[in-house]
């Protein structure tokens, strides 16, 4: 399982009450209206998979422009960083203000972040920055791959990143996994993704 970023998911999550009425899902609910409790046709089955089908397509495509814009707004701001930036590291997207986020009932205070891209090994990542803050602790998720890691500044007693992503937030920490095909596409050859978290 990978950590979804969570980068992202700040900034798309306060942008769901904006969301105008989708035809396509108009138009599948009109469909499974018209369709009541009986069984669908064949041609009424084809008919719902092609709109969902169409719905994953669009939703992809509007979440990789969405990604696209806010790595090109994000570049150009990594003055502001306060902790150590790993060199040759492409930024990706930064969230350069403290926030706020809601996960189930509970609502967080967040760092501002900033997520990276490296063509070096996660092993590398770790080296440089378990040598740059000696005083953070590490912590392996226990729900998550075995290849994520993070470096905490703190580790509350019984916390556990996976379970605890909200609190996390609040820490200052850094967050390493093995890049993706998505990031390989951002930087030829990448091989690590991580997140920092700073204190302003």
């Amino acid at each position: 399982m990978k950590l979804l970023p969570i980068l992202l998911l700040l900034t798309t999550a306060a942008l769901a009450d904006t969301e105008p009425v989708d035809p396509l899902l108009a138009e599948l609910e009109a469909l499974t209206e018209r369709i009541g409790e009986r069984e669908p046709t064949a041609a009424e089955q084809r008919q719902m998979d092609d709109i969902i089908e169409r719905m994953q397509q669009r939703g992809v495509a509007e979440m990789q422009q969405l990604v696209d814009g806010m790595i090109d707004a994000s570049q150009g701001t990594g003055g502001s960083i306060s902790l150590p930036v790993y060199p040759q590291a492409q930024l990706l997207i930064h969230i350069p203000a403290s926030g706020s986020m809601t996960l189930g009932d509970e609502q967080y205070a967040t760092l501002p972040g900033v997520s990276f891209v490296t063509a070096d090994t996660p092993q590398q990542v770790l080296a440089f920055y378990r040598q740059q803050l000696p005083g953070y602790k590490l912590h392996r998720p226990s729900l998550l791959v075995d290849t994520d890691v993070a470096l905490m500044q703190q580790l509350p007693a019984g916390f556990d990143y996976a379970r605890h992503t909200g609190r996390a937030m609040s820490i200052p920490h850094v967050y390493i996994q093995p890049a993706s095909d998505n990031e390989r596409r951002k930087l030829a050859g990448a091989k690590t993704l991580f997140f920092v978290y700073y204190p302003q």
